[in-house]
């Protein structure tokens, strides 16, 4: 017999405020922005803040009446052969305010310089921008030069 398993919330601190409009999405009655703004979901990789909390970031759930971590509960062999995870993050995000920017290495520049077997390729999807902001959302790509709302 199957054992079903429920996903519990799995927040991360960030250094930037947010998150009340998707604990209120998630149906949770914190409203409020703080530095919890992510909800890691399918995580298997431990979030690396300044301030280590052992295991932040890993997917909690709920499994035979128990919490638990998912990682602990699927082994490597679950992902194939030779991965030690699904090698994949995804994640709720509300910013509260603007984000930096964002840069992230390939697998080749990752296992060169940090022995890591990990590069990042991000995809979005945008629920929906917050109201009462001082100006509408956007999002700027590339490298160009010079780069405006308007190009």
């Amino acid at each position: 017999m199957k054992k079903a398993i429920k996903q519990l919330p799995t927040f991360a601190a960030r250094t930037y405020r947010g998150g009340k409009v998707m604990r209120k999405f998630l149906g949770l009655g914190d409203t409020e922005d703080n530095f919890y703004p992510e909800d890691w979901i399918s995580s298997f990789t431990e979030a690396k803040n300044k301030d280590y909390v052992p295991a932040e970031g890993l997917t909690r759930v709920l499994f035979d009446g128990k919490e638990a971590l998912l990682s602990d509960l699927v082994t490597p062999e679950d992902f194939g052969e030779g991965r030690a995870d699904s090698g994949v993050l995804i994640k709720f995000i509300d910013s509260a305010e603007r984000l930096g920017i964002q840069v992230h290495p390939t697998k080749d520049y990752a296992l060169k310089y940090f022995n890591s077997t990990y590069g990042k390729t991000e995809c979005w999807h945008i629920l929906a921008p917050r109201e009462g902001a001082a100006e509408p959302p956007c999002v700027y790509l590339g490298f160009k030069e010079n780069v405006t709302k308007e190009s």
